[in-house]
């Protein structure tokens, strides 16, 4: 972590912090007192604010106090050997597909998409979460962001409503990936978007809810998409 500001943490939410981000927490001298990250605090639940240096905020727990709205620059992490979400003959597999040229469209960023970016030429990651995008940016250089938030609002974990990500669905269209990973929000529509215009590839794949599309499993819950059957395959 780099040095940003000075702030004031309160012990009860030290205490919260403590339990709940004592990765963030190791290598730190003191947990109590005066901290020169002001990433710690909001990373763990308190709201994020922009502190100039040598400011000192006292903050009660989860609140910030003597601050008007202001805007949050978070700090960035380097990751060292992301690797994406997945077990690690879905790594594998995934990998086997992918050539250097390729321009790879991603559904949801994350360590994936640090991976991606050391395997191929180009990679375009559509995401729906700006607090998610923020936390994880920046990205490298032949990383292309496209920002797509829902038409309403949804729970973290909810369903996809009809209609609330067409925006994100159709976000890339207008590119011409050879090869799609979904792995984000609204994936069978998405899937259904791309199995006829790329080589589609959906993680968690063997969740009841995606039932209805047509797989080819690789390895573990990994699988390509396959497009729909015309009338004539079903005849």
């Amino acid at each position: 972590m780099v040095p940003f500001s000075c702030i004031m943490v309160s012990h009860a939410a030290l205490n919260q912090i403590a339990m709940l981000y004592t990765e963030d927490l190791q290598g730190l001298g003191e947990v109590t007192g005066e901290l020169r990250y002001a990433t710690l605090a909001a990373r763990c639940g308190i709201t994020p604010v922009s502190i100039p240096n040598l400011h000192r905020v006292t903050w009660m727990p989860f609140q910030p106090t003597g601050l008007g709205a202001t805007i949050y620059h978070p700090i960035k992490h380097s990751y060292v050997d992301p690797q994406p979400w997945m077990e690690a003959d879905e790594i594998a597999a995934l990998e086997s597909l992918l050539e250097p040229h390729f321009h790879v469209l991603e559904y949801g960023c994350g360590h994936s998409t640090f991976w991606l970016a050391d395997r191929v030429s180009k990679v375009t990651t559509v995401e729906h979460n700006a607090k998610w995008l923020a936390r994880v940016t920046p990205f490298p250089p032949n990383v292309e962001v496209l920002f797509a938030p829902p038409a309403w609002p949804c729970p973290k974990f909810g369903p996809a409503e009809p209609g609330q990500f067409e925006e994100y669905i159709h976000a890339a269209t207008d590119r011409t990936p050879d090869l799609v990973l979904v792995d984000g929000r609204a994936r069978v529509p998405a899937c259904r978007h791309w199995a006829s215009r790329a080589p589609t590839i959906l993680h968690d794949a063997h969740r009841s809810r995606y039932g209805e599309l047509r797989k080819q499993f690789l390895a573990g819950s990994l699988a390509r998409i396959l497009p729909e059957e015309s009338p004539n395959e079903t005849q």
